[in-house]
């Protein structure tokens, strides 16, 4: 969310994403009212509304920092309604006109996709003057899956908040319905949705490098928990073991600190620290850490669970990560223990990326909660589990198709992409639903910076129980044990948009 970690981008037209103290938001309709009062006079002028000046594709921020204040060119698109002070003036119609995109823009699309690239949401938020500002995004999907019905799903909105109180104290806030809420349709049945808070702090910036933060928070547990919003994302689903042995979205109740440090030539250290109520006993093969993510209400020991993540950028277009979590799970002392190794690489039009995860978990068991809760099962919990990704993406253009749309097109591109993924949360135990890979091909286009539209075929392979675990793309087990042979068992769609 925001930070006061470092805007700089990891290349002025291209971002790398990196955790969540150097996110990247899409424009939002924002209502700021005047920073200081004015002596009352007779004949007040009516609130004016101010045009603005459109953004050009990339925005340029002055300063560094989350303080910093936008230029004119880096105003985002959309409405802005100022309170104005006395001697507040209208701009020109002159100055109001857009401007128009260079005769490069068609050849730069690859480096031009400052929103994209990754990063989180909420960073053009974050460099705006004091007020409150409103943004978001929304996922809808067609999913045709294996043993399924085809059918559309709403699968999420969300709202983003931003409030800048002074120049060093701000609050974010992340609301997220999914499905639409409540009530929820399941098997004919109404029930409840799920409309929770998955983000909210207040920041305190000391300076670039000590930023204080208390609230929900995000847990810095890879990069794909904090830069999960779909809109910068290339495929329609998250990685299998990034929503299971890493539960995106992972968040807890917490407090801790973050920051940027700038090294020699353009290298920058990010880090985030954190005390939090951590992870309980409700640990299971094959939904992993899902059921045990921490309560915003209490904690189920007394022990706190420590995070923390340090991110390099060695160069304008690379970066690396280091995370990891420590805590007990119940009132026996038994731990979890996790780390998590992240990276992501751009050669041009070409991007890499990846991430492997290992888990150490303490024997023992799913209780130690009050003697009336179901979630004492005694099940025994999983002592290991380890999961990884790689996915390499290619952006492209067709010319003689793209000259013919609109001028507002102008860095509409393709991107093609293969991923390939493993998960095992059991790593003492072969089964079907701990044990599993997917390959994933997928193409997806962008008509512009704010709106993808994404289709993806999926090869799935599982384990068998206490027989084998999930065969590779690479074995003749992965494609034998499929309905289908060497075609694709699920085919999932979407269109994903930010504002």
């Amino acid at each position: 969310m925001v930070h006061a970690q470092s805007t700089a981008e990891l290349e002025p037209q291209v971002t790398v994403p990196a955790d969540r103290s150097t996110e990247q938001t899409p424009p939002a309709t924002s209502v700021t009212s005047a920073a200081e009062p004015v002596e009352p006079i007779a004949a007040a002028p009516a609130p004016v509304a101010q045009p603005v000046v459109p953004a050009t594709a990339t925005p340029v921020f002055e300063g560094d920092s989350a303080s910093a204040v936008p230029t004119q060119e880096a105003q985002p698109d959309g409405p802005k309604l100022v309170l104005a002070e006395e001697d507040m003036e209208p701009q020109s119609e002159e100055s109001a006109e857009p401007k128009s995109e260079p005769e490069s823009a068609g050849r730069d699309y690859h480096k031009r996709m400052s929103i994209l690239e990754g990063g989180d949401l909420l960073q053009r938020i974050s460099e705006r003057e004091r007020g409150v500002t409103l943004g978001g995004y929304g996922e809808h999907v067609l999913q045709d899956r294996q043993g399924q019905n085809v059918s559309f799903a709403n699968l999420r909105y969300v709202l983003f908040i931003y409030g800048r109180l002074n120049d060093r104290i701000s609050t974010s806030t992340e609301v997220e319905f999914e499905y639409g809420g409540s009530p929820l349709k399941r098997n004919g049945v109404l029930g409840y949705g799920e409309v929770l808070l998955e983000f909210s702090v207040l920041d305190f910036e000391i300076t670039e490098w000590l930023v204080l933060r208390g609230g929900i928070i995000l847990m810095p547990v890879s990069s794909f928990n904090i830069n999960h919003d779909s809109p910068t994302r290339d495929l329609v689903d998250r990685p299998i073991g990034y929503t299971t042995v890493i539960p995106s979205t992972w968040y807890e109740s917490g407090a801790g600190m973050l920051g940027t440090f700038d090294l020699p030539g353009d290298m920058t250290l990010n880090y985030e620290l954190y005390a939090v109520n951590g992870l309980d006993s409700r640990i299971a093969d094959g939904s992993g850490f899902r059921a045990a993510r921490g309560s915003h209400f209490e904690d189920n020991n007394s022990d706190k669970g420590i995070t923390a993540r340090l991110e390099l950028r060695p160069t304008l277009n690379s970066a690396f990560g280091l995370s990891g979590y420590t805590g007990e799970y119940d009132k026996s002392g038994h731990r979890v223990n996790i780390i998590n190794g992240d990276f992501r690489v751009r050669l041009d039009a070409f991007e890499m990326l990846g991430e492997a995860a290992y888990v150490q978990i303490d024997p023992g068991y799913s209780e130690g909660f009050a003697s009336s809760s179901p979630a004492n099962t005694r099940t025994a919990v999983p002592q290991g589990m380890f999961t990884y990704f790689g996915q390499l993406n290619y952006h492209f253009r067709i010319e003689p198709l793209f000259r013919l749309f609109p001028d507002d097109m102008a860095l509409a591109t393709f991107t093609a992409v293969v991923r390939y993924e493993a998960m095992d949360t059991d790593t003492g135990y072969r089964s079907a639903i701990g044990d599993r890979t997917r390959l994933t091909l997928g193409l997806n286009f962008r008509p512009i910076e704010q709106v993808v539209i994404k289709s993806d075929f999926q090869w799935n392979a599982h384990g068998v129980d206490g027989v084998r675990k999930a065969p590779h793309f690479f074995q003749r087990a992965f494609y034998e044990d499929r309905v289908g042979g060497f075609l694709f068992d699920s085919y999932v769609a979407s269109i994903a948009y930010l504002f």
